[in-house]
């Protein structure tokens, strides 16, 4: 896998001032994870955490999330990079 990641913003709701983002992270343009946080980056943090754990990498810090993985279905992942 040589693409490099790109993020893109789902959703930003909510007032102003207590905003959510949702973003995904794409890998040659497949979506391989879905983030939310209060912020764009801890967003993208939690996106990309996802995707390196669907991509069977280390990522400690990922924490499932059944409702945000239901509301974002994901294609699965072909880990067959031959």
């Amino acid at each position: 896998l040589s693409a490099r990641p790109h993020y893109k913003l789902l959703l930003a709701d909510g007032p102003d001032h207590d905003k959510v983002f949702t973003m995904q992270t794409n890998i040659g343009g497949v979506p391989y994870g879905v983030g939310r946080g209060r912020s764009k980056q801890s967003a993208t943090q939690s996106a990309a955490a996802m995707a390196l754990y669907r991509l069977g990498l280390h990522a400690p810090e990922y924490q499932p999330n059944p409702e945000l993985e239901a509301e974002w279905p994901l294609p699965d992942v072909d880990l067959d990079l031959e």
